[in-house]
């Protein structure tokens, strides 16, 4: 015979599944579908330059150069790129570049990250020829983005293109760091990152 649940419990888990459901984690990326979700749709910090493009990050992480996934992110270093020394590691940002507006542009050639003490990082461009997800600056149409949906990157978990950085090892404490993004026309914009 099954005993009748306390109202109080009935109640709490009814309030649970309509506050999920409003929040949108039941619903996965409502009616759009996530390779058309809009920009609100997904959670990483972004940078918008009125008139023109939208840089959104997907995810930072340091890479172990050991490791056999985070060796594909490390292909297309440039020629003569020094091994890391004891105190240095690698650090990968991958990001969405959106294109809202209704004219092409050029995508930012220049990124740089600054820590809490004022040491900056530039970063390394990698060689799209060896690595799919080396982020390439380039022409960017109408309600087009980077990576092009049809690419590695754009269909991996990720769906962002790779910017790198070769950082110390005090750069994990000097903490949140920013990340400067600069357009083709040299204005300059910021994005906090609390990694």
């Amino acid at each position: 015979m099954l005993r009748p649940r306390p109202l109080a419990a009935v109640l709490v888990a009814a309030a649970l599944a309509m506050s999920l459901s409003a929040c949108g984690l039941t619903g996965g990326f409502g009616n759009e579908g996530p390779e058309h979700g809009t920009l609100d749709s997904i959670n990483g910090p972004y940078i918008n330059f009125p008139n023109d493009l939208t840089y959104q990050v997907q995810i930072s992480r340091f890479l172990n150069p050991y490791d056999v996934e985070d060796q594909s992110y490390l292909r297309g270093l440039p020629r003569g790129t020094a091994p890391l020394a004891p105190d240095e590691q690698w650090f990968a940002i991958f990001i969405r570049v959106d294109n809202e507006t209704s004219q092409p542009h050029l995508s930012a050639s220049n990124f740089r990250m600054v820590d809490t003490t004022g040491v900056v990082y530039p970063a390394i461009m990698l060689d799209p020829s060896v690595n799919d997800f080396a982020y390439v600056p380039q022409m960017v149409d109408p309600n087009d983005a980077l990576p092009t949906p049809s690419s590695i990157a754009a269909q991996g978990d990720i769906g962002g293109v790779e910017i790198l950085f070769r950082t110390g090892r005090q750069f994990f404490f000097n903490r949140p760091v920013a990340l400067d993004i600069q357009a083709p026309n040299n204005f300059t914009k910021s994005v906090s990152l609390d990694i």
